[in-house]
């Protein structure tokens, strides 16, 4: 409100802004920011603006007030993502990753997502489907069916909760004990319960879709339940005093978002290499 400045009474004083990329390249070198330090901090500031949502650059290096409640994928950039009819064939040979958000007999969905890496930089979205009221083990029969099809590197699930019963099934398996991955064992647990560690990797992980959305490097299947998904996930910055801000990140309609997080998240951190014969 001050910076604002709407109220007559506090207009005795100047305002002044000055972003993090103005300050790094404009401070004059001296003893305390060598020239090396200079370099290495905008090769830094750099690095995040390449890797970062724009929205959270924004906010850490720009000095920009976000909202604290905002939608996270904006109808431009789903317009922009959501392009893909479904492909009539499936190739085989081709570098292949699932996700899952899973339920059980409630209301809530099943999701299945599957993820194409065409090369490094370049992800397609196969197939979105969506199921309630399904028993786990239709699911797992599920999944192994399509990896049948579609020979997945990697697939993977949250086994807590209702997910664990499709992960135990994927394990037992023998076609697909060595794809089967648990999404939140792969970070080490910050808390008792492992809950804050999970946290963190969720915020990764929906950064990285949002910024590999944002730079053209993912194309997704122009389903209304893809897009009616993707427009429910809202962002908000948690302040609290003397603590770190925090994200929450959450949507009521966010099953295939939260299976898509996961299979984009497979896809981007392999970085074997895949060669293919025309």
């Amino acid at each position: 409100n001050c910076w604002i400045n709407k109220d007559e009474a506090w207009n005795n004083f100047a305002r002044f802004a000055k972003s993090t990329e103005d300050a790094m390249r404009e401070r004059e070198v001296c003893v305390t920011w060598t020239q090396e330090t200079k370099e290495g901090a905008i090769r830094k500031m750099e690095q995040a603006k390449s890797t970062m949502p724009e929205m959270v650059y924004a906010q850490e290096y720009l000095g920009i007030a976000m909202l604290d409640m905002s939608r996270f994928f904006s109808n431009e950039l789903i317009e922009k993502c959501c392009i893909l009819e479904r492909r009539g064939m499936i190739i085989p040979g081709r570098r292949t990753y699932g996700g899952s958000d899973i339920s059980g007999m409630g209301e809530d969905l099943t999701t299945i997502e599957i993820i194409e890496k065409q090369d490094k930089d370049i992800l397609i979205h196969l197939d979105n489907i969506v199921s309630n009221r399904v028993y786990t083990t239709d699911t797992s029969d599920k999944i192994i069916f399509l990896h049948e099809k579609y020979r997945f590197k990697a697939y993977g699930v949250d086994s807590n909760g209702v997910g664990f019963g499709v992960f135990s099934e994927l394990l037992r398996d023998r076609r697909t004990k060595d794809i089967a991955k648990d999404i939140y064992a792969q970070k080490r647990p910050l808390d008792a319960d492992g809950e804050h560690s999970k946290t963190i990797l969720k915020e990764q992980m929906y950064f990285r879709l949002l910024a590999w959305l944002e730079k053209g490097k993912i194309r997704l299947l122009k389903d209304q339940s893809v897009i009616e998904s993707l427009k429910s996930i809202q962002f908000k910055l948690i302040l609290e005093p003397g603590r770190p801000t925090r994200h929450e990140i959450s949507g009521n309609d966010a099953h295939i978002v939260e299976g898509l997080i996961i299979a984009v998240w497979l896809a981007t951190e392999d970085q074997s290499l895949n060669f293919f014969v025309r």
